[in-house]
């Protein structure tokens, strides 16, 4: 696996990144607001982006976007009402998958459940829904997530891939 570090890309560099490969269809993985969609579609106005995203508190689940019922509730009504064009389905990573034909996206975004093993879910689930030529890639690549970080080695490992990290906003990227 060979690393690119890329210290000074931030998200607003993937996005247009994304931006010039024209990209036309993909999937947020873990929506939670619509912050990471609605850059994408501001930048790129003929985007249709599948929104994935339970909206579910788990009990037990220790992660600060694990707010109430009642602010998961009020968050798939915010991401419905402000991207109303697009597909949101709410729906676990994994049942949602089965849902996209193969083959059918140019990019998948995974920004969901930071546990390795949902992280390994993820991945598997999504990696075949890309185009040949697809991107695969997702949010917090960091020290604070350190699951993700092995669950994205360990894959690119796996899959003889380099990657690209945007480290100003922990992105990471499979190429």
């Amino acid at each position: 696996m060979h690393v690119i570090d890329q210290r000074s890309w931030d998200a607003v560099d993937f996005v247009m990144h994304l931006h010039e490969l024209g990209v036309r269809r993909g999937a947020e993985i873990g929506v939670l607001q619509g912050d990471m969609s609605s850059k994408m579609t501001r930048v790129i106005p003929d985007l249709h982006m599948i929104l994935v995203d339970p909206w579910l508190h788990v009990e037990g689940y220790n992660d600060v976007t694990n707010a109430s019922q009642l602010v998961q509730d009020c968050r798939h009504n915010l991401v419905k009402a402000l991207m109303p064009q697009h597909t949101v389905i709410r729906k676990t990573s994994v049942e949602a998958a089965k849902e996209v034909e193969d083959g059918s996206l140019d990019f998948v975004y995974i920004d969901a459940d930071h546990t390795l093993e949902a992280v390994l879910r993820d991945i598997e689930a999504w990696h075949p829904k890309l185009k040949p030529d697809g991107i695969l890639a997702g949010h917090d690549f960091s020290t604070r997530h350190l699951m993700v970080v092995q669950a994205v080695c360990d894959t690119a490992i796996k899959w003889d891939r380099s990657l690209i990290i945007y480290q100003q906003d922990d992105i990471w990227r499979m190429v």
